[in-house]
C-alpha cells in the first residue's frame, strides 16, 4: 500500500524579487521554419535536437559540440523512408538511440559515433505501432516501448529482444544505474496512471505509484525524472500535477501549482531545483522543491494559442536546452538574478539597420560595462560572427563585415543578461 501525502499548492504566482536566483534563457537558434521537438543533453557542451522540415516533413538531427554556438545538421532518414522520431536518448556524446516510425513500421536505431551513422535495432520490424520511448543504460542493456502496449528489453545491445505485452503503456523510461530504474505510463486494463520500479535490471517490476483522474478517459504519467537514488519526479498528462518522492519511490508528495495549467515536460537537477514546460508556451522554475514557481520565459499569444510552442526540455549541470516550434532553440544558463535580468533589458542598439554587406555596422552597448560577447547567427542558426570584450565598452564597430543578403540574429550576452535583435543585410 502506497503512503501518499497530498499537498495542493494554492499560492499565487510569486513576484520576481532580487533575492530569487534563477536562470537565463539565451537564444541558441531561431530559423522560423523547422519544428524542433526533442532535445537530449549528455554533457554541458553536447546537445542533440530532433527537427522536422515544414514542407516535406522530413526529420533530421541537429548536433552541437560547443554548447550551442554552432550546429551540424545530420540526416537520419533513408531515400524512401522518413524516420519520424518520437523519442531520443543520448547517454554520452557518442552513444544514443532514436525511436519512432519509418515508412510502414516501427523503428529503433542506435549510434556509437554521435549520429554520423546509425544501426537499425528495431525489435519488431513487422509491427505497425510506432515506438514511443527508448532508453539504453549501457552498451548492452536497453528498453523500449510502443504505443500499443508492447514493452521490450535487450541484454545484447539490440541484437535480440524479449517482449512483454501486459497492457502496460510505457510513456517514459529512466534508469539510475544498471540495476535501478523506473518506467511511467498507464495500465491498459484499469486506465490507471502508474509508475513501476525495478531493482534487478528489469527482470521484475513493482508498482510504486498509481493515480487516476475521473475526468480523463485514460490517466497517464508522462515523464519520469530520476535525480538520484532517492529523488524522483513524475507528472500526469494534461494536468499541472507533479509527484515527488525523496525515498526512492516508497512515498510520494503531490503538488498542483496554480501558476501553470498543464505540463508538457519537466526536468530537475536536485530535490529543490527544477523546470517545467507548460502547454501555454512558458518555462517555469522552482528553487524550493515545487512549493513556489517563477516564470523565466514565455512566448506571445495569438488568437489560437502561443505563437511558439515549447516541446522538450533537457538540463545537465548548470545548463540545458529547450526545443520548440518555428525553429526555436533556447539555452539555459544558471545563476542569474531576476533583478539583474530586468535591469539589463534593452542593453544595446544597432545602426544602420538595414545595412549593406560592406558598410560599417555599429553596435552600441551602454549597459555592458563589465564585458560582453556578440554573436551573429544566420537565418539557419549558423554562427557567422563572434566577438568577446572582457573589459566592456560603449560601442563595437564591425568594419567591413561581409554577409550575404538576408535576415540575421544578433545576440549580445553580458554578465547578467542576454538581448536579441534582428538585422537585415541588403546587397
Amino acid at each position: 500500500m502506497i503512503t501518499m501525502k497530498r499537498i495542493i499548492t494554492t499560492l499565487l504566482t510569486v513576484l520576481i524579487s532580487h533575492a530569487i536566483t534563477y536562470g537565463q534563457w539565451n537564444l541558441a537558434r531561431f530559423d522560423g521554419l523547422n519544428q524542433f521537438s526533442l532535445v537530449s543533453t549528455p554533457t554541458e557542451s553536447n546537445a542533440f535536437v530532433i527537427g522536422s522540415e515544414p514542407v516535406a516533413g522530413n526529420y533530421f538531427l541537429l548536433r552541437t559540440n560547443d554548447g550551442g554556438l554552432s550546429w551540424d545538421s545530420l540526416s537520419i532518414s533513408g531515400p524512401d523512408e522518413n524516420f519520424q522520431v518520437y523519442d531520443m536518448h543520448f547517454r554520452s556524446p557518442g552513444k544514443g538511440v532514436l525511436a519512432g516510425y519509418r515508412a510502414t513500421h516501427q523503428a529503433l536505431a542506435k549510434t556509437d559515433d554521435g549520429g554520423n551513422t546509425w544501426v537499425d535495432i528495431t525489435p519488431d520490424p513487422g509491427s505497425l505501432s510506432p515506438m514511443r520511448a527508448a532508453y539504453f543504460v549501457d552498451d548492452d542493456l536497453g528498453f523500449a516501448s510502443t504505443y500499443d502496449g508492447n514493452f521490450y528489453q535487450t541484454s545484447n545491445g539490440g541484437t535480440s529482444w524479449t517482449t512483454t505485452t501486459s497492457e502496460l503503456y510505457v510513456s517514459d523510461i529512466n534508469f539510475l544505474d544498471a540495476e535501478t530504474g523506473f518506467i511511467a505510463g498507464h495500465d491498459g486494463l484499469t486506465q490507471m496512471a502508474v509508475v513501476l520500479k525495478t531493482t534487478n535490471g528489469g527482470d521484475s517490476w513493482d508498482e510504486v505509484l498509481s493515480d487516476s483522474d475521473p475526468d480523463l478517459f485514460v490517466s497517464d504519467f508522462d515523464q519520469i525524472d530520476v535525480v538520484d537514488a532517492n529523488v524522483i519526479f513524475t507528472n500526469m498528462s494534461y494536468q499541472n500535477s507533479i509527484y515527488k518522492s525523496e525515498d526512492g519511490g516508497a512515498t510520494w508528495d503531490l503538488f498542483e501549482p496554480v501558476e501553470f495549467y498543464s505540463i508538457s515536460d519537466l526536468d530537475f537537477t536536485s530535490a529543490t531545483h527544477g523546470h517545467v514546460l507548460s502547454n501555454e508556451g512558458s518555462i517555469w522554475s522552482t528553487a524550493d522543491g515545487c512549493a513556489t514557481w517563477t516564470m523565466e520565459y514565455t512566448t506571445e499569444w495569438g488568437m489560437y494559442g502561443p505563437s511558439i510552442y515549447l516541446y522538450d526540455l533537457a538540463l545537465v549541470g548548470e545548463t540545458g536546452f529547450v526545443a520548440g516550434s518555428n525553429g526555436l532553440i533556447k539555452k539555459y544558463t544558471a545563476g542569474v538574478t531576476a533583478q539583474d535580468e530586468i535591469r539589463a533589458e534593452g542593453n544595446f542598439s544597432i545602426y544602420p539597420n538595414p545595412v549593406s554587406s560592406l558598410s560599417e555596422l555599429v553596435i552600441n552597448t551602454p549597459g555592458a560595462d563589465s564585458g560582453y560577447e556578440v554573436r551573429i547567427l544566420s537565418s539557419g542558426g549558423q554562427l557567422v560572427y563572434s566577438h568577446k570584450e572582457n573589459s566592456g565598452g560603449t560601442s563595437l564597430r564591425l568594419n567591413g563585415l561581409s554577409l550575404n543578403a538576408g535576415t540575421y540574429t544578433v545576440v549580445l550576452t553580458s554578465k547578467n543578461s542576454v538581448d536579441v535583435k534582428r538585422i537585415i543585410v541588403m546587397q
